[in-house]
């Protein structure tokens, strides 16, 4: 134990370095706005936990979504509210997923109303990718969540690229690691527009991203006020959204974009970087995705949600245990056993962003 003290202090001081710049201002969160959105434009997709967010979200309220991408994710339901079960088989791949198993769940659920009816998911459009040496979501995860939704969806709408030599990260034409790097920020310059391609087959085609930066807004907005108790539900208290100019005055209809981040992926993680020093992971995500400049050039309004590091567990040695350590999005039910359905805390608080863009009722 002794010959542990000078790493532990040293720990603790770097940590305390990290808590310091957790609290730097990032701009002011205002209230969300509503904009003018189509209702039958949303889509969404993400990474990793996002991807499985991604995948139950479009599943569990496929009423509303037009279609789904996603990179290094799995089917719906995978982890059976098991960390377990989420590790070794929806992630590692040491057991077989049973797809049929997770197709008569759905079904069950949609009967019960816990989500939508099953109809909905025949309209969706599906991209999934899968990096061909990713070592933390295997490529066999994603053989599954293609065999679950041609249980639900015509195969002329679904599309698989599973080519690209590419790590457990989100593909990029130009940031990033290099793409056979597993590590933060976790996206990567793989030559290969993960972004883009997905909002293609999402959408049909689309105006080339635009040439430059782009010029839109990317805006904090108070999350908190979409969910009880947000920070005991893993909820970052500010959000994101990128908003182009043309759809800042409400002149003309726009689409709706929802993008998951993954674990260690959210504004307030704190990591040591490339040169070893402190960094913050911020705007990363938001800003360097792929998204943006699509957003540009086609009208598309892009929601970027937050997870914040979970609530401490009682009984730390050192305090820095957590139900979700890496601001994970919940898809194995460390917040809740109701994580996948319309009423998950997570899923709910989402649902009601969107209709706050949107200018629904409240849900």
């Amino acid at each position: 134990m002794n010959a542990l003290l000078p790493r532990l202090r040293t720990l603790a001081a770097a940590l305390a370095t990290l808590a310091l710049l957790a609290h730097a201002a990032t701009g002011t969160a205002e209230p969300l706005r509503r904009y003018n959105v189509d209702p039958a434009s949303v889509s969404v997709s993400g990474i990793s936990s996002g991807g499985y967010m991604a995948v139950q979200f479009a599943v569990a309220y496929s009423g509303i979504v037009h279609g789904v991408g996603v990179v290094a994710g799995g089917p719906y339901g995978c982890a059976n509210a098991s960390i377990t079960t989420a590790l070794d088989v929806c992630m590692a791949g040491k057991r077989p997923i049973r797809v049929a198993d997770l197709v008569s769940l759905t079904k069950r659920r949609a009967r019960s109303g816990a989500i939508d009816p099953v109809a909905g998911l025949a309209a969706q459009r599906v991209w999934i990718f899968t990096g061909s040496i990713d070592s933390t979501v295997v490529p066999k995860v994603g053989d599954a969540l293609e065999q679950y939704y041609r249980a639900f969806v015509p195969a002329a709408s679904i599309t698989r690229v599973s080519s690209v030599r590419a790590e457990h990260t989100m593909p990029t034409t130009d940031f990033g690691n290099d793409c056979t790097i597993k590590g933060d920020p976790y996206i990567s310059d793989c030559d290969f527009d993960g972004a883009g391609e997905l909002l293609q087959w999402i959408h049909g085609p689309l105006q080339p991203p635009a040439a430059t930066a782009p010029g839109g807004r990317l805006t904090p907005f108070e999350q908190d006020e979409f969910s009880s108790f947000p920070a005991a539900h893993s909820l970052g208290s500010t959000g994101w959204v990128y908003v182009p100019q043309a759809c800042e005055d409400g002149a003309r209809r726009c689409r709706l974009h929802v993008a998951f981040h993954g674990c260690r992926q959210f504004a307030d993680f704190l990591y040591v970087d490339a040169n070893n020093q402190p960094a913050r992971y911020g705007t990363t995500f938001a800003e360097h995705a792929g998204y943006n400049r699509w957003a540009d050039a086609n009208d598309f309004i892009v929601l970027y949600p937050q997870t914040r590091r979970g609530p401490e567990l009682p009984g730390d040695l050192f305090g820095v245990t957590s139900a979700n350590p890496k601001g994970c999005w919940d898809w194995w039910a460390y917040d809740s056993t109701q994580y996948a359905e319309k009423n998950g805390p997570q899923m709910l608080a989402v649902r009601r962003m969107i209709a706050r863009i949107s200018g629904e009722r409240p849900h």
